[in-house]
């Protein structure tokens, strides 16, 4: 007769206990008050009747409002087969014992934790990153496209001219590093971007974060282009990244308990799967009981990687039982960034040509990238 509700608190694992609340529509509150609340119960084998949970301490009956008693259900993330049983057999009175029980059809469902999972990544200096720039005027009559933002240090402590490693890159601007410095539609970027001695300091874009870089087309003359909000880094073959980050449960608390893995998208196919684009595996480690739980990952583009731009994520190794985002936008979890790799080219003679003399011939060879793939 009216609400009930059953909740399991895991305690280690798989262990832990059923707690059940009811709302009682009589429940005493005192001279003056409008009776009913909600009272904590629990099953007696004995009596074949649930009984109110007392307290151990002063005897009196666990009772409140719905907030201060009810639990969520704290299941371990992971696939379960529920089935629902009717037992007559529990009860005495009528018309229980002339009732046969029955069982629902076993019905799989999957438990899912909410999580979060942010990122920052460190990479050199010494190229731009590129952002979008909503300002700009294509010349065509719309306006949007990517712009480049140079590290004024980092070029000046590594020799670099400006004016000479900005000439092809499309809307250059050299920033000295300060937040303020950033004005117009670069402005966007103060809370997502700074700079660390020689190297970018870069946010991760998470799938549960509502405050975003700049919005804008992969390419902004495909009118079916696919809308990105990210800053993107460009590196060089043979250089390397470094990602750290925190990982906490949907309180904010610290976990530790899952391991998480850094993955680069090789194939380009929107997918991180398999052996070959999982990178790294280890669970966030914490300095101290009260400390966060952190993860701290380093890559290098090593020679094999061909140039282009590749998708990187940090994630939980079975990301499919966890999500992330407020309780009204349901995200994955991970946070993401796309990587632009600048390679090099090298050409390779396919035979060794023969030179006599009033005499001339044809010298074959072929230009190949740095992963050896033919350009």
């Amino acid at each position: 007769r009216g609400f009930a509700s059953v909740t399991f608190v895991q305690d280690v694992g798989i262990a832990g206990t059923w707690r059940q609340i009811r709302l009682n529509a009589s429940l005493d509150n005192g001279p003056g008050q409008i009776p009913g609340g909600y009272e904590e119960i629990i099953w007696d084998d004995l009596t074949k009747r649930h009984v109110v949970v007392t307290d151990p301490v002063t005897g009196d009956p666990v009772t409140g409002n719905f907030t201060s008693l009810y639990t969520n259900t704290t299941l371990p993330a992971g696939d379960y087969l529920v089935t629902g049983q009717v037992l007559p057999e529990l009860a005495d009175e009528w018309p229980f014992p002339y009732l046969y029980g029955d069982d629902t059809e076993p019905e799989n469902v999957r438990v899912m934790h909410r999580m979060n999972i942010d990122g920052t990544l460190f990479v050199p200096g010494t190229n731009p990153v590129y952002y979008f720039d909503k300002t700009i005027n294509n010349g065509d009559g719309t306006f949007g496209n990517w712009a480049t933002l140079f590290h004024a240090d980092a070029l000046t402590n590594a020799g670099l001219n400006y004016n000479e490693v900005s000439a092809i890159k499309p809307y250059p601007t050299n920033w000295d590093g300060n937040p303020t410095s950033l004005t117009g539609e670069a402005a966007l970027l103060r809370p997502f971007i700074s700079t660390i001695g020689n190297n970018w300091s870069i946010a991760l874009v998470n799938g549960g974060n509502t405050n975003l870089p700049p919005c804008g087309a992969v390419d902004p003359a495909d009118p079916n282009s696919a809308v990105r909000c990210e800053i993107v880094p460009e590196m060089n073959t043979g250089e390397g990244f470094r990602v750290t980050g925190t990982v906490s449960n949907r309180t904010l608390a610290p976990w530790v308990d899952d391991p998480i893995t850094l993955q680069i998208d090789i194939d380009g196919n929107g997918l991180f799967i398999g052996q070959q684009e999982t990178q790294f595996t280890s669970k966030p480690t914490q300095a101290c009981s009260t400390c966060d739980a952190v993860y701290d990952y380093n890559f290098t583009w090593l020679s094999q990687y061909p140039a282009k731009t590749y998708g990187t994520r940090v994630d939980f190794t079975n990301s499919a039982y966890y999500f992330t985002g407020n309780t009204s936008t349901l995200s994955p979890t991970g946070a993401y960034i796309n990587i632009t790799v600048i390679g090099t080219t090298d050409f390779q003679m396919t035979s060794t040509p023969r030179l006599y003399r009033n005499t001339s011939t044809v010298i074959q060879a072929k230009l190949v990238d740095n992963s050896l793939q033919p350009v």
